[in-house]
């Protein structure tokens, strides 16, 4: 099954560069994930922080924010800079099982999202934390999750979606 219903995740992602034309460059990108399930009713939340961490020097890498459940009123990374944070916080409830060779069920859900962006790469300055949510009908398939979804951001920014994947 790809709908997490029970169980926790965490990732720890550091990275140190150096280069003779760059310099050294230092990254982080830290992620907790964890869902509960209460009968056909799962609860989810994810943490997620990445970003270089010296200041002052040229960036070579960037992170991104924008897409399905990840500030989904926005295309996929939209917003793109030298920092982000972002905070998931989702509910979704099987309502049909399926039989086993097709995948295991079918579930509608929402997600609450925030995120915010620092020093943008396109723009001068940071984003403001940004809101936004999706809600969406899922069907877990043996090629993977399989989503009819509506995602809205703060500004009024809207999107659909008809995703194959994992987006999570």
């Amino acid at each position: 099954p790809r709908f997490p219903r029970n169980g926790y995740l965490g990732k720890f992602d550091y990275r140190y560069v150096s280069s003779a034309n760059e310099g050294i460059q230092h990254s982080l990108n830290v992620t907790a994930d964890g869902a509960h399930s209460f009968g056909a009713l799962t609860l989810r939340g994810t943490a997620r922080l990445a970003g270089n961490l010296d200041p002052g020097i040229t960036v070579t890498q960037f992170y991104t924010l924008g897409g399905f459940l990840n500030l989904s009123g926005y295309n996929a990374n939209e917003l793109v800079g030298e920092r982000t944070a972002f905070f998931r916080a989702m509910a979704y409830r099987r309502i049909v099982s399926i039989l086993p060779n097709l995948g295991s069920g079918m579930y509608v859900g929402f997600s609450g999202e925030l995120g915010r962006v620092w020093k943008q790469a396109f723009l001068t300055g940071n984003s403001p934390w940004v809101k936004g949510g999706a809600a969406f009908v899922g069907v877990d398939t043996l090629l993977g999750p399989l989503f009819l979804a509506y995602g809205q951001s703060e500004g009024g920014r809207r999107a659909a979606y008809l995703y194959l994947g994992v987006s999570y």
